[in-house]
């Protein structure tokens, strides 16, 4: 059998050469359903497209992301924007990271994904600032979907974890131990997933006849997002400290055990650390804290999957998707006494 043409995919299809010609250059002429019946059709019967089609063939998608979140070395959100790489190589979507420094945001300045011709979709990855989100959903003329990130609009196509049953279970870890007094470090109204966490956090404190005690919570960044280094979280931290503690990730869980050590603590000997996320991003770290882990992979599959329907324009908007993790336990903890006893 020879090499497929585009006259037989044509005649397969019931259209002219021409149509078929227009469909794999993505040229006006044609709608998107049947560019796309040319598409898969082309793939099915291993039509060698030529360079100049190849290219028309992939969708062209901007991953935008705030600087704060990839500024230095690896970090959650590059290790998030490999697996959407990898998921999105299977789908013809070929993704463009855009990251947006501190003055674009500030300003609420259109990212280059908005300007015609740049992108047919965009993945809003991390917390932006409320006003450029909101920006974003009113200028942005694009499908989106929010990942680890949430939105007030109505309707919005969201993927994040399981943030509050990580932070309640996480807190529940601490309570089985005998921790009565846990602080939770993580500076609050930053990212939804660090006031989710909080929130789930409460609420095993709550079951358990404690009240959650304002002295007993932490930052561990700025108000812009700048990360505290060890020293200035020693010199955040009072003399007296609770006898554990549940930080709001696995980085901030690193920098938090360093500044214990300038104190001369040990981790689990004198103080009890667990994290959240299963990333550290810290070389020599890794693997240091029981952590709630979340499943990045499943994250990344779950975007691809809801951008290739709204790229083929159907009628799918699934909403908000909270994806489950589960824990690893390490060793970071100790027990101090018996559970601390439940209310219901």
């Amino acid at each position: 059998m020879g090499k497929v043409t585009l006259k037989d995919l044509a005649d397969e299809l019931g259209i002219s050469t021409a149509a078929v010609s227009k469909a794999l250059r993505g040229q006006k002429g044609v709608s998107e359903d049947l560019r796309q019946q040319v598409v898969d059709l082309a793939g099915k019967k291993g039509y060698e497209i030529r360079s100049h089609e190849a290219e028309t063939l992939f969708y062209k998608v901007s991953v935008l992301v705030p600087e704060r979140f990839v500024s230095s070395g690896q970090s959650f959100y590059w290790a998030l924007y490999q697996e959407l790489a990898r998921e999105a190589r299977y789908l013809r979507i070929n993704l463009y990271l855009e990251v947006v420094d501190a003055e674009a945001e500030d300003h609420c300045a259109l990212p280059a994904a908005g300007l015609p011709g740049n992108a047919q979709a965009a993945v809003v990855m991390g917390a932006f600032h409320s006003p450029y989100k909101r920006m974003l959903t009113e200028r942005l003329r694009l499908p989106l979907v929010w990942l680890d990130t949430e939105t007030r609009t109505q309707g919005a196509d969201i993927v994040v974890s399981d943030n509050i049953e990580g932070g309640f279970f996480m807190a529940e870890y601490l309570l089985e131990r005998g921790h009565r007094e846990i602080g939770y470090f993580g500076t609050l109204l930053q990212t939804e997933s660090i006031d989710n966490r909080y929130l789930g956090f409460c609420k095993a404190l709550l079951l358990h006849g404690i009240d959650p005690q304002k002295d007993h919570r932490f930052p561990d960044r700025t108000a812009d997002g700048r990360t505290f280094g060890a020293e200035e979280i020693n010199e955040l931290l009072p003399a007296k400290l609770p006898t554990a503690f549940f930080c709001n990730c696995d980085s901030s869980a690193d920098r938090l055990i360093e500044a214990l050590a300038l104190r001369g603590l040990s981790v689990p000997g004198d103080i009890s650390v667990v994290g959240f996320d299963n990333f550290s991003g810290h070389p020599g770290t890794e693997g240091q804290v029981t952590t709630w882990a979340i499943d990045i992979r499943a994250m990344a599959r779950r975007t691809i999957h809801i951008l290739s329907h709204q790229l083929a324009k159907e009628s799918y908007s699934p909403g908000k998707f909270i994806l489950p993790g589960h824990l690893i336990e390490r060793d970071s903890v100790k027990t101090i006494g018996p559970a601390i006893p439940s209310l219901v």
